[in-house]
């Protein structure tokens, strides 16, 4: 069956893949311009010795292919932003704020300072007593300085200022990498446009507009390199990763795609109707994504060996913008006169490439790293400059699909979601809104997002669940957190029912329904009882290990989210044996470990393990059932504060970065519990309350025992079997 994905977030086997991708494919960028402006791509003649002809071939070899990574890159750039940004679209659930806030923090954020950095890197090679002896032997150089001499008609700057082309990318960055970053977001604002059109006709004229800019772009190209055709034609080898990504189909039917389209350009090349560029762009496009493709149907793991080269993806981008200009400055200033193909120039040439790779660390820790603080920046600026009003806000919250906060999931302690102070006081009618706001979200490692306080309905009698989950909503929740075992997902899903699009529901297997095939039919019942077509996380309860069966449940879990039935899964009560075993035999990492969490019992050594492996730690029994309040030090740190006892430890849980879901019936309780926002905790305080800790804090079952089914259960459950 052939259709579009039902849920976003890819699995880790090909995540570590594109990571390595990523990484390999900016050092081959760098390698590539590194030996272009050494050895201008020339090879040694006859008059050189085999032993430097073979070394230089090899170095030839391994670096020429710097214009393919650039469409590695652009390919794996459009299966990680634009298929999300399709299937998240698909569902409804794609606004422009989040959008836009992530992609221009993402690119500008590196691209200006690059720019300037870039800049001072080229006026101080200019300056160099080795700049006139380098360029004039590196034609290419000599000629772009002559672009600052020719006359520059308003057309063409604004062509140069909007795609960096010619001026900015030819006289002072030079490369190709950057031209691709800066044409990238003009992709973003193009494909935005296209997959949103159906709901705003208006996103036609910001289609015509970003294809009219190509068309200029290309006018106005001196250098005869058709640099807007490669915009558009780049465009959709963009796309390429787009469909990798959003379409699902069977191993056969990519089979005959793949087929069908390299015999098509196959075709087209050998009648001359497609240039010599196009034909390799291309090839290069569709094997990225038959690789992708075929790596996500096969599910190969990454070699433990390669497992360090994903680290390389982490300073990709900062790589791509920054290693041109400091290897011009490298050559004009230490390797000018070096005209001679010898074993020195070789170990010269390393050392500016470790020279670049370790600037662009630097370079990353000083401007990358600070995106996600400068998307909520961005967040704010672009909710109160386009709706300016709190009505807006409210649908934006409403339908964000992922972190609100930032990329690393927690949102500043005395902002709201969006990097703004919270309002203290509110009109009852818009209290939804204003709670709401103030919750951050937290991103999780298959793209999907929660808020970070929930409500808890156990121990809460079906009966009455209905009017306590209504409550929970008029006081500004948007998690409820129940399981089939709590006896009351009806009445949660009764609560829910009108206003299922702007709340979050996680329900639990019960322990007796472990196993494949069990587990698949639980699941559908739940769905039907809280009366919804997807879950938004769906957990194994315990991990009963008694009975055998939850690594064969986790891998129902993983069926039921490639079905799209649930947005995300994860696992409960789970300790490091049981999370080691899931992750290594299904190559599939939980999203969330919900287990028991408070002061007494902060379980520091399992959540190592989670942030080892991206897990994000959801907390039952925040408040250790009141043991916590009780406490004369969190007495103490609350009386300072101004706040409750509970208020501390629930705000000490969402500095810690851990979800919380603290059970209450009592609406005045619910109300305290969510209003955690305009005061802060010291350093201090956390280490007051780390000191709190004890061995013998655990307040619930213990999971290696937990979990082993009655006399009357196994009988139950061998007559249903027969």
């Amino acid at each position: 069956m052939i259709g579009f994905r039902a849920q976003t977030g890819i699995s880790n086997v090909v995540s570590d893949w594109l990571d390595l991708a990523r990484g390999l494919a900016a050092v081959e960028v760098l390698a590539f311009h590194s030996y272009q402006l050494m050895f201008m791509e020339k090879l040694p003649d006859e008059s050189y010795g085999p032993a430097i002809r073979a070394v230089y071939s090899m170095l030839w070899a391994i670096s020429a292919n710097g214009p393919a990574a650039v469409l590695v890159f652009f390919v794996l750039s459009g299966y990680l932003v634009g298929g999300p940004a399709l299937v998240r679209s698909s569902q409804g659930r794609l606004n422009a704020v989040d959008y836009f806030s992530a992609r221009l923090s993402r690119l500008y954020l590196v691209l200006l300072p690059a720019l300037t950095i870039s800049f001072c890197l080229y006026i101080s090679a200019r300056q160099s007593t080795g700049w006139q002896t380098y360029v004039s032997s590196h034609q290419d150089v000599y000629n772009s300085a002559l672009i600052f001499r020719a006359p520059v008609s308003a057309a063409a700057a604004i062509c140069n200022g909007l795609f960096l082309q010619s001026i900015a990318c030819s006289e002072f960055a030079g490369n190709a990498a950057l031209w691709s970053l800066s044409n990238e977001f003009w992709y973003y604002v193009l494909f935005f446009a296209l997959i949103s059109v159906r709901k705003k006709p208006a996103y036609v004229a910001m289609i015509v507009v970003v294809f009219g800019l190509f068309a200029l772009a290309e006018h106005h190209d001196a250098s005869g390199t058709h640099v807007g055709l490669k915009f558009i034609f780049f465009f959709f080898i963009w796309c390429l990763g787009v469909i990798a990504y959003a379409v699902v189909a069977p191993a056969w039917a990519w089979c005959c795609g793949f087929l069908l389209s390299a015999t098509g350009l196959y075709l087209l090349t050998m009648k001359g109707l497609f240039p010599q560029w196009a034909a390799f762009s291309m090839a290069v496009g569709l094997g990225t994504t038959a690789v992708i493709v075929a790596i996500d149907h096969l599910k190969v793991s990454l070699p433990s060996f390669l497992h360090a080269g994903r680290e390389l993806a982490k300073f990709s981008f900062s790589l791509y913008a920054i290693h041109y200009p400091i290897l011009l400055l490298l050559n004009a200033t230490a390797a000018s006169d070096r005209q001679e193909f010898t074993f020195a120039s070789v170990g010269l040439n390393a050392s500016f490439i470790l020279s670049c790779l370790l600037t662009a660390t630097i370079f990353y820790f000083m401007f990358e790293s600070r995106t996600p603080a400068v998307r909520d920046w961005l967040k704010a600026v672009m909710v109160r400059s386009w709706a300016g009003g709190r009505a807006f806000q409210s649908a934006v919250i409403a339908s964000m699909p992922y972190a609100l906060a930032s990329d690393r999931g927690v949102a500043g302690p005395a902002t709201t979601a969006f990097g703004m102070a919270p309002r203290q006081a509110e009109p009852p009618q818009e209290h939804l809104a204003a709670a709401a706001a103030q919750v951050p979200m937290v991103l999780l490692n298959d793209g999907q997002a929660l808020p970070q306080l929930g409500l808890g309905v156990w121990q809460i009698d079906n009966a009455i669940a209905p009017e306590v989950v209504t409550s929970a909503i008029n006081a500004g929740y948007r998690l409820i957190d129940t399981a089939a075992g709590y006896g009351n997902e009806s009445g949660v899903g009764m609560a829910l029912r009108r206003a299922r699009n702007q709340f979050y529901i996680t329900t639990k297997l019960r322990n007796e329904d472990q196993g494949y095939d069990r587990t698949m039919r639980a699941f559908e019942a739940s769905a039907a009882r809280l009366q919804v077509d997807i879950v938004d996380l769906y957990l194994i309860h315990w991990p009963c290990p008694q009975q055998g069966a939850y690594l064969e449940t986790w891998r129902a879990l993983v069926e039921l989210r490639k079905q799209g039935c649930v947005r995300s899964i994860g696992v409960s009560n789970f300790v490091a044996d049981h999370l080691e075993r899931i992750i290594h035999e299904s190559g599939v990492v939980p999203a969330v470990n919900q287990i028991e969490l408070h002061p007494a019992f902060q379980q520091r050594e399992l959540r190592n393990i989670h942030e080892r492996y991206g897990i994000v730690t959801q907390a039952w029994s925040p408040l250790g059932q009141g043991a916590a309040l009780a406490d004369p030090r969190i007495s103490a740190i609350a009386e300072r504060c101004g706040r409750s006892p509970a208020q501390i430890v629930l705000r000490w849980h969402l500095e810690s970065g851990t979800i919380a879901i603290p059970k209450s019936a009592n609406v005045a309780r619910m109300a305290e519990n969510i209003d955690l926002f305009g005061f802060e905790l010291t350093s201090d305080d956390h280490a007051v309350i780390s000191r709190l800790d004890r061995h013998d804090g655990r307040i619930g079952p213990d999971p290696a025992a937990y979990g082993r089914i009655g006399l009357l259960r196994r009988l139950s459950r061998r007559i249903s079997r027969s």
